[in-house]
Order: structure tokens, then C-alpha cells, then sequence
């Protein structure tokens, strides 16, 4: 079984803009499938249509990976092309909605 690490909260000081438990259980999650998959931010970047910067940011829980709402569910383009290109069998998607309630995209 594997521990689970959350990327860290560097704001966690200021209630206000502390990062939501749920966006870093997603970067966690993202970055632990990454890995596993012997892949780097810039080589995932090269298999899906989203740069390494972008990569970066969704991993450290910077950016939320939502992209809009349709009808009652949230989508996500990004979370979708990992979840091929990383064979996850859906497992980021699947914590889409707890970041539905931490962000309203």
C-alpha cells in the first residue's frame, strides 16, 4: 500500500488562500501517477495538448484543473487526456468532485 503526501499548503498562514484539501489531494495524485509511469512535468506536457508549465502548476496545486461547468458537473479536459495518456482507469477523474465543491471554476 502507498502512504499518501499531499503537496504541501505554503499558504496555510493565511486561512483566506490556503490551498483546499481536495485541489492537493488532486496534485498529489496527479504527480504520484506521473511518476509511476517513469514520466517528467515536460514529457507529460509532450503527450497531451497542455504545456509544462501548466503541468507544474495543476501538480503543486497552483491551478485547479477545472474547466467549466456543464449542467450539474464540472468538466476537465486535462484530467481526461491524463487519465488516458497516465492509464489511471479514471482515478483523477473520479476526485473531480471533491474539487467541485472546493472550486467554482
Amino acid at each position: 500500500m502507498t502512504d499518501l503526501h499531499l503537496v504541501p499548503d505554503e499558504e496555510a498562514d493565511e486561512p483566506q488562500r490556503a490551498t483546499p484539501l481536495a485541489l492537493r489531494y488532486y496534485a498529489s495524485e496527479l504527480k504520484r501517477y506521473r511518476e509511476a509511469a517513469g514520466l517528467t512535468q515536460a514529457q507529460l506536457a509532450d503527450l497531451i495538448p497542455y504545456s509544462k508549465s501548466m503541468v507544474s502548476m495543476i501538480e503543486t496545486a497552483k491551478r485547479s484543473p477545472l474547466d467549466a461547468r456543464e449542467g450539474d458537473r464540472v468538466t476537465s479536459r486535462f484530467t481526461e487526456y491524463c487519465d488516458q495518456v497516465l492509464d489511471t482507469g479514471g482515478a483523477l477523474s473520479r476526485i473531480l468532485p471533491l474539487l467541485e465543491s472546493a472550486n467554482d471554476p
